[in-house]
């Protein structure tokens, strides 16, 4: 057959003899196989998600930090009385005090901190689904290892078991981790401007971070009595929880401070928003008023001085990464900040706790 200039390829068209090449037919292009379901047990997956994105060991100790350093502030504070639920065991830690911890009930609200903190990943998981799948194509959720059914399945279980210990805990304690909760949701729902707050990134980073004295709410309820506290008492909660936001924003910036190299189209940093020299600047006000606030409360409860001192060389720490990253911004120096940051808001609540614990 003649070559016919300009004529398409016609695929399925029958094989001529002596036909050109650019005319021979093109077998019939077959549909993409679907994925096969991944083998392993629903348990196994979540399993290996919990690894990747929720990992149980640093996690537990970040909400045990977070928990008993607000739960011993409650202890010592002046008008504190132990109020449990139906499941309180009130164990004495200083008979001349005047004051207990709460063993089981400690236990338990840690527990549902710990909870909570797993429910907002999911809720996350949820919220960046689409952004992910582009930013991170190797997690298991985007490679369908899990799906967001399954996850949403297992949120709605943590949250009934939150619901559950809870109400173990008293009513209380109830009403904050209902308060708790619900902000988690409107959390979810971005506050019903995510488009305005993901254009100001300081903004979203403020507002998600009020989490945090929900969280100081629920754990000091344990030591809230009936009637009010003083109001110099709730000051030092409010205190406690701008200083416990300090550590955790100290934290979340430096999560977020990327070198060139590490920063990407399709993920979001605060280098990249702001530029490094602002995004170091903040990084140390934060840290160093965090520090101010820590320093004021340990001295008000008389604690010892060796848990601020600890803050202090943390504090050092973070300064010399940051400085080092805007003298040389690599990957190795940006993780380092990353480390320090880690390190500060560790060191924070975790000394402050053991602090707070020995003033009692």
């Amino acid at each position: 057959m003649p070559e016919i200039p300009g004529m398409p390829d016609i695929p399925g068209m029958p094989d001529i003899p002596g036909m050109p090449a650019h005319l021979a037919p093109r077998p019939a292009t077959a549909p993409e196989p679907e994925p096969e379901p991944d083998p392993r047990s629903l348990l196994h997956r979540l399993w290996l998600y919990l690894l990747e994105r929720f990992p149980p060991g640093p996690t537990l100790l970040y909400a045990a930090a977070l928990y008993y350093c607000a739960f011993f502030f409650g202890a010592a504070l002046e008008g504190a009385v132990p109020v449990g639920g139906p499941l309180s065991l009130l164990v004495p830690a200083n008979p001349d005090s005047g004051h207990g911890l709460v063993l089981l009930s400690s236990l338990l609200g840690f527990l549902v901190l710990f909870l909570s903190l797993l429910h907002l990943r999911l809720m996350d998981e949820h919220k960046d689904y689409k952004d992910d799948l582009v930013a991170y194509p190797h997690r298991l959720l985007s490679r369908g290892v899990v799906s967001l059914p399954e996850l949403r399945d297992l949120c709605l279980v943590v949250l009934a078991v939150e619901f559950v210990l809870a109400l173990l805990l008293g009513v209380q304690a109830l009403m904050m981790w209902l308060g708790l909760a619900g902000f988690t949701v409107v959390m979810l729902l971005e506050f019903g401007i995510g488009k305005w707050l993901k254009r100001h990134l300081g903004f979203y980073l403020l507002s998600h971070q009020l989490l945090v004295v929900f969280m100081v709410l629920f754990a000091v309820a344990p030591w809230l009595p009936q009637g009010d506290l003083e109001a110099a008492d709730w000051q030092r909660i409010m205190l406690l929880s701008g200083a416990m936001m300090g550590a955790t924003v100290t934290f979340e910036l430096g999560r977020k401070t990327w070198s060139p190299d590490r920063e990407h189209d399709h993920a979001e940093s605060y280098t990249a928003a702001w530029g490094r020299g602002r995004t170091v600047g903040t990084t140390l006000v934060v840290a160093l008023a965090s520090l101010r606030v820590w320093a004021w409360l340990l001295l008000d409860v008389g604690a010892s001085l060796v848990p601020l001192a600890i803050m202090g060389g943390a504090a050092l720490l973070l300064i010399a990464a940051e400085l080092g990253f805007l003298v040389r911004p690599v990957k190795k120096s940006s993780k380092l900040v990353e480390v320090a940051g880690a390190v500060f808001a560790l060191s924070a609540l975790i000394g402050a706790a053991v602090g707070f614990h020995g003033a009692l």
